[in-house]
């Protein structure tokens, strides 16, 4: 039985913030054990999604 993977394209998202914003978010990132900041603001869109209801849907690929 194969091993179940997801297959998804993945995009690039930029923001500009001011610099003692982006401190926060440097603080928020080493002091909670996020991997980057790209981990954290994907965790806190994940977070928004769910609040608002919206589902992605993702594909699935079966790996052999």
């Amino acid at each position: 039985m194969g091993r179940r993977r997801l297959h998804v394209k993945m995009g690039v998202v930029s923001a500009r913030v001011l610099e003692p914003v982006l401190k926060e978010i440097d603080r928020i990132v080493l002091s909670e054990g996020y991997t980057d900041t790209s981990d954290y603001l994907r965790n806190l869109i994940r977070k928004d999604f769910k609040e608002r209801g919206v589902r992605i849907k993702m594909e699935e690929k079966t790996s052999t």
